[in-house]
């Protein structure tokens, strides 16, 4: 399930936990994470890449470039994986 990231508020996935991906879509780069919610921890990551001070410089630096607009999340880390497969 890839969405914007101005959509991660959705409520399906506050129970959620396992492995997600943070993708940005002008050069394809996949950030990939796991959490015991995983929407905490995409609110988590969405905050701190707006206020510009998250952990991940190749991260934060990345959406500095392109802009939060220009990344979508993905929960369903199958598509993702395969994805990250395919470039190598």
């Amino acid at each position: 399930m890839r969405k914007d990231f101005n959509e991660i508020n959705t409520k399906n996935f506050k129970r959620e936990k396992g492995i997600y991906g943070i993708e940005n879509i002008v050069t394809n780069r996949i950030y990939i994470g796991q959490a015991q919610s995983i929407y905490t921890r995409l609110i988590h990551h969405k905050h701190h890449l707006i206020n510009g001070n998250h952990t991940n410089p190749y991260l934060q630096n990345s959406v500095n470039k392109h802009g939060i607009e220009n990344f979508k999340f993905n929960a369903d880390m199958a598509t993702a994986w395969r994805k990250v497969k395919s470039e190598k």
